[in-house]
């Protein structure tokens, strides 16, 4: 990824860390993920680490997360168990780039 996707990237996260598809599109937790390491690959760490806090937040209480969310709510409240294991590859991908122990423990706690 060049910087200037990342900056488009980073330009289109919302203020509560949530990365849509595009501007006002959907955001769904495959993307946004995918999205934050991207960023973190070419530099914009402070951007990344914005976005996974919003996975906490949105995580449903069985560790799940919905399908689709539009405006802080589900837009489509059907799951995928791959989710799960793509923000945990995500974390893991962030710690490899930034060695920050105390990021990752706070995601952990979340």
């Amino acid at each position: 990824m060049d910087q200037e996707t990342a900056w488009t990237i980073a330009a289109t996260q919302r203020a509560d860390g949530s990365i849509p598809w595009e501007p006002g599109r959907h955001v769904d937790p495959w993307n946004h993920v995918g999205a934050a390491m991207g960023m973190a690959v070419t530099g914009l760490r402070h951007e990344a680490e914005a976005a996974y806090p919003w996975l906490a937040r949105t995580q449903n209480p069985d560790g799940s997360w919905f399908a689709a969310y539009r405006d802080g709510h589900a837009a489509d409240r059907s799951r995928d168990t791959s989710f799960s294991a793509y923000v945990a590859v995500g974390l893991r991908h962030h710690w490899l780039l930034a060695g920050d122990e105390r990021f990752l423990t706070r995601m952990w706690r979340s």
